[in-house]
């Protein structure tokens, strides 16, 4: 593996990906057994990530994987593992440890506190934006 591919002691990178408004299309009412389409070109970008040997881990509020797998692999979605992984080194199985977080509900802190009180409130997740 190269050192782009190589995460913390060793272990493979890995992506920790959102589901519902980031991997599948969502407009935030899907019923726990329902899912939406993988967003257009996620399934080309995982597969280069996991050609250089990034692993991926769904990470999701949802918690009947047989069923969530059941829908990923009809979509063929390329992911090595939903809500945890074996390098996760925390006592705490819901924080999964990744080398990077995609996820539609997110900021991007860039180490400066200032003004992020103000980008939160005004925070919104993309699907619900009027031009989407």
């Amino acid at each position: 593996m190269s050192a782009k591919s190589m995460g913390d002691k060793g272990r493979p990178r890995i992506l920790a990906l959102d589901l519902d408004g980031t991997l599948l299309s969502y407009d935030g009412n899907w019923a726990l057994n329902e899912f939406g389409e993988v967003l257009r070109g996620w399934l080309e970008e995982l597969g280069t990530l996991r050609e250089n040997g990034w692993k991926i881990v769904i990470w999701s509020c949802r918690t009947d994987t047989a069923e969530l797998r059941a829908h990923l692999d009809a979509q063929e979605v390329p992911y090595d593992y939903i809500n945890e992984h074996p390098w996760n080194g925390s006592d705490n199985p819901r924080k999964i440890q990744a080398d990077v977080y995609v996820d539609d509900k997110a900021i991007s802190f860039e180490g400066i506190p200032t003004g992020m009180a103000n980008r939160i409130m005004n925070f919104q997740a993309w699907w619900k934006s009027p031009w989407v």
